[in-house]
């Protein structure tokens, strides 16, 4: 990575100590798509993040001695092709939601306490029911192709906050000392008197060809004051439940097979009173493989939604891809994604507002280009 003196410079102080350690990384990844939103017709669009998601870190850390040390990690997400950053959530609901075109640090900011007993994390970081989806998703949960196509979404319009990331957490993490390969974790979040209350516990194995994990949640309250909706569904003790597993498995060198099931479930749902529904529940499931070699790799998945609800929308995604690398840090990838639609759904692909018209299919083409520093 190359920087200016005046750069070096001043990573030089922030560093100055023997014992301390900065790190400043980041991915620019920016890509042309092409949607087809059924009978709707097509639109072009510059996007990024079909690889990895753009974005600009910096990670510290202090030697306290005796085993234990002091760290950061602070993480945010660019809009590359407008040059503006991304929204982040201050209570864990909808209506917490700030401004899109901000820039925040809105990937991660944690501060954490290293010790031989374990690690205590504070702050914005990834709840544990998104871990499983992430690492056993071909695509990672980014571009056309994610997963979270579906699973960030609990009907084709409405997202809650604590699926993929959650803010004000505190955490702790098992020693990865206990058992070689194994990790475990708890999360914590408080309500602060206005937001959702939020407790997730996770664990997995990532040693050898065969890994998994999982992962239970919970959000007490995740769409309070949110309009539109019954008043069951924002109530104060209104809870949503969520559980995942995924499991990866590298049948030979370069080639790995993986699955997710990915479950959520409400205590009550509606938009209504009369309309409200109890004990909603949706549930999604992933098949799919990476097959990387040389400068190669092919990508494929499978996912589908089971609605448990009156909607009883269920649709399906395939999403093929490949990645040629140019380098250990640049790459070019092409991805396309056919998602069907039944019974009136309109899901689409995460972020886009292009949405076929109820019940139609959606497609995307994505070619783009992917750097790492």
């Amino acid at each position: 990575m190359k920087m200016s003196l005046w750069g070096a410079s001043a990573l030089a102080v922030l560093a100055s100590s023997a014992h301390a350690q900065l790190t400043l990384y980041g991915v620019a990844d920016a890509s042309i798509v092409r949607l087809q939103a059924g009978s709707r017709g097509g639109q072009w669009q510059i996007r990024d993040g079909g690889l990895n998601a753009s974005r600009i870190g910096f990670l510290g850390n202090e030697d306290l001695g005796g085993g234990w040390r002091a760290g950061f990690n602070i993480e945010s997400q660019i809009n590359l092709g407008t040059g503006t950053g991304t929204a982040t959530n201050l209570t864990n609901q909808p209506r917490g939601q700030t401004a899109t075109g901000a820039f925040a640090w809105n990937r991660r900011s944690t501060l954490s306490l290293h010790s031989p007993y374990g690690e205590v994390r504070l702050g914005r970081d990834y709840v544990t029911t998104f871990i499983p989806v992430y690492l056993f998703d071909p695509f990672a949960t980014v571009g056309v192709a994610s997963a979270t196509n579906f699973q960030s979404w609990y009907t084709p319009s409405l997202a809650p906050m604590t699926l993929s990331r959650a803010s004000n957490i505190v955490a702790y993490h098992l020693p990865p000392t206990v058992v070689k390969g194994m990790y475990a974790y708890a999360q914590a979040a408080p309500s602060e008197g206005t937001g959702a209350r939020y407790a997730g516990l996770g664990a997995g194995y990532r040693e050898g060809p065969l890994q998994f994990s999982l992962a239970v949640a919970e959000a007490k309250n995740p769409l309070g004051g949110s309009p539109g909706l019954s008043p069951g569904t924002t109530a104060d003790d209104n809870r949503l439940s969520v559980w995942a597993v995924g499991a990866g498995w590298q049948v030979v060198k370069g080639f790995r097979l993986m699955g997710i099931v990915h479950s959520q479930h409400f205590d009550r749902f509606g938009t209504t009173a009369a309309n409200t529904e109890v004990n909603r529940r949706v549930d999604d499931w992933l098949l799919g493989f990476t097959w990387a070699f040389g400068v190669h790799t092919f990508k494929y998945s499978h996912v589908h939604r089971n609605d448990r609800g009156t909607t009883d929308f269920d649709p399906s995604q395939d999403g093929a891809g490949y990645v040629h690398h140019l380098s250990k840090r640049t790459a070019i990838y092409l991805t396309y994604v056919h998602i069907r639609n039944g019974n009136r759904g309109t899901y689409n692909f995460s972020s886009s507002n292009f949405a076929p018209p109820p019940g139609e299919s959606a497609q995307a083409l994505q070619l783009g280009m992917n750097h790492t520093f």
